[in-house]
């Protein structure tokens, strides 16, 4: 019982898909969408923990921003996606994404056994590798 929903109903408990890539608009006026919500779902194991913990955090940077600004606007708002598409998770999303899109039944095979945990070492290897070559 937090205080903020103290004597509150949901408007509504049901389940429903987890995305499948990530949306295509996170923020706007007064507005930021973290996690699944945001669609940030990993393709290959179907987690989000992580990816919305990073969001979270990337979303508290711009909102500290925007409040020593005072303003909440979509610009102001803006470093929120910004950073966010240049992070590991969204790099890994969108790439998975794009590769199991059209084959659904590799996710549920790599989903079942170890090959998840390999593709995204080395991904993140391969990722380490090109900034490294290629400073930003």
């Amino acid at each position: 019982n937090h205080p903020l929903t103290k004597g509150k109903e949901p408007v509504s408990s049901r389940p429903g898909m987890i995305p499948a890539r990530p949306a295509s608009a996170i923020h706007g006026d007064n507005c930021m969408v973290v996690g699944d919500a945001a669609g940030l779902v990993d393709p290959v194991t179907g987690g989000g923990i992580h990816s919305a913990l990073k969001s979270g955090e990337l979303a508290a940077r711009a909102c500290h921003g925007a409040l020593k600004k005072g303003k909440y606007d979509a610009e102001t708002l803006s470093l929120y996606p910004r950073s966010l598409k240049r992070s590991t998770e969204y790099l890994w999303i969108r790439f998975w994404g794009t590769v199991f899109r059209p084959l659904p039944f590799l996710t549920f095979h790599i989903h079942r056994g170890c090959y998840a945990r390999i593709l995204r070492l080395n991904f993140a290897l391969s990722l380490w590798l090109y900034e490294r070559k290629n400073p930003a």
